[in-house]
């Protein structure tokens, strides 16, 4: 798996969008349930509340006590109903049904009765409150409506007028209990807690799954690059997906095996160099001894060694082919990887997550160092063979190391820099070439000098034309074993830092190009210092073309 913290985000995130979600719905259907539920208790009660009022005018108008008490004691079939009482227009109790809490009897009653809506007592419209004293009933009342009439023989005998006027002859509270429905209620909410629990275990159990699954090419892609980070050629990745991390791979696999075949070949070629070496060294042992007994001998060893010379040159020249061509070949891998890894991190990097992006990040500078000693072989080798030519002009020295020193500024920091050249100052020379000369030692001496340190460029001319230049630094140093090797390819006097080990070889190169000479001198923890020695002649255009 990818780092715990990986999965842990992946499954809150993962529960909490499933969670919020379910919740949202069951908020939902819970509130339209509690509302159908309320919606159907209200109807009932307002449907018995008014089926009461029909049928208790007869039993109000005659204070039939037997009639109003067996309405009532209807109202048993209704597991809801709970109390309910009839009182007569004056106020006082004719019949009642069920056990009436004591907060609604006497004078609390009456208090109770002006939480109701008023003017609804000629409405016909039954009215509901919430009743205070009690958790979780409605009290209803009803008022019973009837044409007024003169006597209760007028009602059975029929003899009212079309549109009697209607008044209050008496009230109907019926108490509904809510305890049913609110506990259909809890059941609801307790199942859908339930719910959402068993929706968080399932998504946190798929999450890791899930994590699991796209965490394994990752990381074997990760122990691969670590791999050939130590110097390493690891087997070939092997991912079966089609997606970008399968072509990843894919590209990966084919770096390593193009690696591989350039390390191979270059081993070869170092054996045959030194197979030839060997046999050069053994044919001029040979020839020396036959040049001390005739001058015959002499003549034709000079012939073997020229050959042994035109030997050599051709096998140096077929080795700065063989660098341009690997470095030629290794180009078009590197950029096609890099090509990948920037896709990868542009478009993909919210599926690769955190901890993708981090192995990216190790690949696209891996890949990037070795684009950069790539180039930096072929400028080698091309200044070795003589391929680039120099462009020889009048160069303002003073002006040149400025520029230097400007676009170096970011690795200045705490580091106090002088250029002491004097303004007059004229070099004969390749102004891009000096200038790689510059921006590399002064980038060396801005590494290893610490914070507080310093950093002197300095020239002058002495006799016979010849323009010293000494680049001056109070940084770490450099051991005296590390001195004789400082110019060679490849080489770092100190291990685990950044840096190819090409770049003092060029600027030797580019020294030695102008017919110039450059030494170090060095003391561990006091500073180095590059010395450069070059003519000041205008005609060393002519010179080097010659």
């Amino acid at each position: 798996m990818l780092r715990t913290t990986l999965a842990i985000k992946f499954v809150i995130l993962i529960s909490l969008i499933l969670v919020l979600t379910f919740s949202c719905i069951g908020f939902f259907l819970f509130r339209h349930q509690k509302e159908i539920l309320y919606s159907d208790l209200e109807t009932l009660a307002v449907s018995l509340s008014r089926n009461l009022s029909a049928n208790s005018v007869y039993g109000l108008l005659t204070r039939n006590i037997q009639n109003l008490s067996g309405l009532l004691d209807s109202l048993s079939n209704y597991e809801d109903v709970i109390f309910a009482w009839m009182e007569s227009d004056s106020g006082s109790v004719l019949a009642s049904y069920g056990h009436i809490p004591a907060d609604l009897k006497d004078s609390r009653r009456d208090l109770l009765k002006k939480q109701f809506p008023s003017g609804s007592d000629l409405s016909g419209q039954p009215s509901i409150i919430f009743l205070p004293y009690s958790k979780g009933m409605w009290l209803i009342r009803e008022p019973v409506l009837a044409p007024q009439i003169i006597s209760p023989d007028e009602l059975v005998l029929g003899g009212q007028s079309e549109n009697p006027p209607t008044v209050k002859i008496g009230e109907i509270y019926v108490g509904i209990s809510l305890e049913r429905v609110n506990r259909a209620l809890h059941s609801m909410q307790t199942r859908s807690i339930a719910l959402l629990i068993a929706i968080a275990i399932l998504s946190m159990i798929l999450t890791l799954i899930l994590v699991h699954w796209i965490s394994l090419p990752l990381k074997k892609l990760r122990q691969a690059t670590e791999c050939v980070t130590a110097g390493i050629l690891p087997p070939r990745v092997e991912i079966h997906s089609m997606d970008e991390i399968g072509e990843l791979a894919e590209a990966f696999n084919n770096m390593i095996e193009q690696v591989s075949q350039s390390k191979k070949a270059i081993e070869r070629a170092y054996s045959e160099l030194e197979k030839v070496n060997q046999s050069l060294e053994e044919t001029v042992e040979k020839r020396t001894a036959e040049l001390r007994n005739s001058v015959s001998q002499l003549t034709s060893a000079r012939d073997e060694l020229e050959t042994a010379y035109a030997e050599m040159k051709q096998m140096y020249h077929a080795k700065a082919a063989f660098l341009r061509s690997a470095s030629h070949e290794l180009r078009t891998p590197l950029t096609a990887i890099k090509a990948n890894v920037n896709y990868l991190c542009t478009f993909n990097a919210d599926a690769l997550g955190s901890e993708g992006m981090e192995i990216m990040e190790i690949v696209n500078r891996n890949v990037n160092n070795m684009h950069f000693m790539v180039e930096e072989m072929l400028k080698m080798v091309r200044l070795d063979i003589g391929a680039v030519p120099l462009e020889v002009d009048q160069i303002r020295l003073k002006q040149l190391v400025k520029n230097c020193v400007d676009e170096l500024q970011a690795l200045q920091s705490g580091i106090s820099v002088e250029v002491s050249v004097p303004d007059s100052l004229v070099l004969t020379a390749d102004k891009a070439k000096m200038h790689d000369v510059f921006i590399n030692i002064l980038s060396n001496a801005y590494r290893y000098t610490p914070e507080g340190g310093s950093v002197r460029v300095s020239a002058r001319t002495e006799e016979h034309d010849t323009v010293i230049i000494e680049i001056r630094d109070t940084g770490i140093g450099i051991s005296k074993k590390h001195l004789s090797h400082l110019f060679e390819p490849f080489y770092q006097a100190h291990h685990g830092t950044e840096g190819t080990g090409l770049g003092l070889s060029i600027v030797k190169s580019i020294i030695d190009r102008h017919k110039g000479t450059i030494e170090v001198k060095s003391t561990a923890g006091k500073g180095t210092v590059f010395i450069i020695r070059m003519q000041q002649n205008p005609d060393l255009s002519r010179q080097m073309d010659a």
